[in-house]
This record gives structure tokens, sequence and C-alpha cells, in this order.
């Protein structure tokens, strides 16, 4: 088999690209997991980390990082615990003496 030396397959930049991604992915798992902690629901979870200004825009700016991003173990992780965070009971909401939001009982 013949070995390719082509600038385009062992540049430095690209390797360099690799670990800034696998960087910006862990610190992505790590936001993620503090945020399950915290967050009352799926839907607060995934705004604060999809959203708009959200964790994901912010360390992947453009497409081609997403894309990357979505490839990584570390997001197969932060899927993992989304998908477990989604099956947690739904924590119950108070109402005032039994009354509906339009205040009738």
């Amino acid at each position: 088999m013949m070995e390719c030396k082509s600038w385009k397959f062992h540049s430095p930049m690209i390797e360099r690209s690799a670990v800034m991604a696998k960087s910006k992915a862990q610190q992505a798992l790590e936001f993620f997991r503090e945020q399950a902690k915290r967050c009352a629901d799926g839907r607060d979870l995934h705004n604060a980390f999809f959203g708009i200004g959200g964790k994901v825009g912010q360390l992947f700016p453009t497409r081609a990082e997403r894309e990357t991003f979505w490839l990584t173990p570390e997001f197969a992780e932060i899927d993992r615990i989304r998908d477990s965070f989604d099956s947690k009971p739904k924590r119950a909401k108070s109402h005032k003496s039994g009354s509906n939001r339009l205040g009738k009982a």
C-alpha cells in the first residue's frame, strides 16, 4: 500500500484543530453535566446548551465545528445524559389553593 505524504493529510494545523476541538468538546460535556444538575426540566437544559446564546454556539460558532462536535464521544455522552434526563419524572408545580392558571377552582 502506498503511503500518502501530502500536506493535506499530515498538516500540523489539522492536528492542532482536532486537539482544540477535543478540548472544546470536553468543555461542552462539563457544562452540560453541570446544567443537568441545575435545570428543572429538559427544555431548560436544551435551551442552555443548544438555544440562542447557548454553550454550543459559543464553543462551536461555525457549522463545520458543530458537525465535527456531533461526532465526538463527548457528544455521545451528552446525548445519553439528555435521554436519561428527559426520562426523569417531572417535578410537580404547586398551585395556590388548587386553582388553575385562570384563577378558577
